[in-house]
């Protein structure tokens, strides 16, 4: 029998119940500001040099502040502020590091050039459509993070901040990266921007170990580029690029390593892209899919650190064998290429925990060695070729997720049905 409903409660707030919850809220937003107020001054009564005032729905910074002698670092973030009252530039000016990352805050006064010993600005996450040109007086700055304004320029003269290592300014509409010479730049992130080009001084970059300018419009990497020779992790996903310089094969201490979602072919002007890359003994991760290469070299075998490698949504119709000699491989994406057969070697996988190799409508099977490794967790083999088999082995894999077949212990599998 269906249940009975109950009587409608009527949920509209009356003017009385209004003005009560107003002074509730009042006498809240007090209570709370009077021990923020509390915090602040017992910071300055021990002494201490760091306050953290961290997700405190602060509408405004404290102007008791100001008061903390000494204060090394203040932490405001994740608050509510739209501004910065100009006592905190004016008066902590021994600040080594400050934090008022989300927030909403729509600008940053001139004064903020007092504050000439700060080491560490955090601003993302605000609303700050430009950052002001005294930022070119924080000499000593090393890291700096504006990244989710949408400001459109990097602020004028922070070229002459030397020192940064760490500089992250992703998901903002930068159009272009001002020709500085960071030595000391270690980790660079500039993602999602609409950056057409490298500085002309990305050769000085010499300490670089991180550079990430995926989803930009780059389309062309500078020969200086392969200078950078302490580089270990590259990200050009999403750009324009169409091939690499030559010195490219110089970046020998890459890890990880991003082409994917580019317009690079197997050879274009003599340029072999990818024999560029098998030198790179110290690859983890490759990613190059969505391009239109249509083989991979032999001597890929070489990369054998390789844990992750993507060659989807390409046009491969075969795979190296010597890719087989890979041990430490864990995750392998093929999908949506043309190939007929994965060599017999990858039947030596004992890591390999994911083989995405669906939409390769020629396929028509798996080595037989493959069903001997109990690390496989999931394997993708949707719109494959309507003869593809497998060895009954591969029923007895313990936690193997399938996509394109339906298995079971003791039963033929089938092909699922569209």
């Amino acid at each position: 029998m269906p249940k009975k409903k109950g009587p409608k409660i009527d949920l509209t707030m009356t003017p009385e119940m209004e003005a009560y919850a107003d002074e509730v809220k009042e006498q809240l937003d007090k209570l709370k500001n009077e021990k923020i107020q509390m915090k602040v001054e017992r910071t300055a009564q021990k002494g201490k040099t760091h306050l953290s005032l961290q997700d405190k729905r602060l509408n405004e910074v404290p102007e008791e502040i100001a008061n903390i002698p000494d204060c090394e670092w203040i932490d405001l973030s994740r608050n509510n502020l739209t501004a910065l009252p100009d006592a905190l530039f004016e008066k902590c000016t021994t600040l080594q590091k400050l934090d008022i990352s989300r927030n909403k805050i729509t600008e940053l006064p001139d004064s903020i050039e007092k504050l000439s010993n700060l080491e560490e600005f955090y601003v993302q996450s605000n609303e700050l459509s430009h950052l002001p040109a005294t930022m070119a007086k924080l000499k000593l700055l090393k890291y700096f993070n504006f990244a989710r304004n949408g400001t459109g320029m990097f602020p004028e003269g922070i070229v002459n901040c030397h020192l940064l290592r760490e500089l992250s300014c992703g998901h903002n509409a930068l159009q272009m990266i001002p020709d500085a010479e960071w030595c000391l730049l270690e980790r660079f992130d500039a993602i999602n921007n609409l950056i057409g080009a490298f500085p002309s001084t990305i050769g000085s970059w010499i300490g670089c170990k991180s550079i990430n300018l995926a989803c930009n419009a780059i389309q062309e990497v500078p020969a200086a580029l392969g200078g950078l020779l302490n580089l270990e992790e590259l990200n050009l996903n999403d750009n324009s690029i169409k091939t690499l310089p030559v010195e490219f094969s110089q970046l020998v201490k890459l890890q990880k390593l991003f082409l994917g979602k580019n317009h690079l072919i197997n050879k274009r002007e003599d340029v072999e892209p990818l024999m560029l890359l098998i030198g790179m003994t110290e690859l983890r991760e490759l990613y190059i899919h969505k391009n239109g290469f249509t083989s991979l070299p032999t001597e890929f075998g070489n990369l054998r650190e390789m844990v992750k490698f993507s060659a989807a949504n390409n046009k491969l119709k075969s795979l190296p064998p010597l890719m087989g000699c890979w041990e430490h491989i864990e995750e392998l994406y093929l999908s949506h290429n043309d190939i007929k057969a994965v060599p017999f070697t990858f039947g030596a996988f004992r890591k390999l925990k994911e083989l995405q190799i669906s939409h390769n409508p020629i396929l028509e099977t798996l080595p037989k060695g493959m069903a001997e490794n109990r690390s496989l967790l999931q394997v993708d083999i949707r719109e494959c070729s309507a003869e593809l088999t497998l060895d009954k082995q591969f029923q007895a894999l313990p936690y193997c997720r399938w996509q394109g077949v339906k298995m079971g212990k003791g039963k033929d599998k089938k092909k699922k049905k569209k």
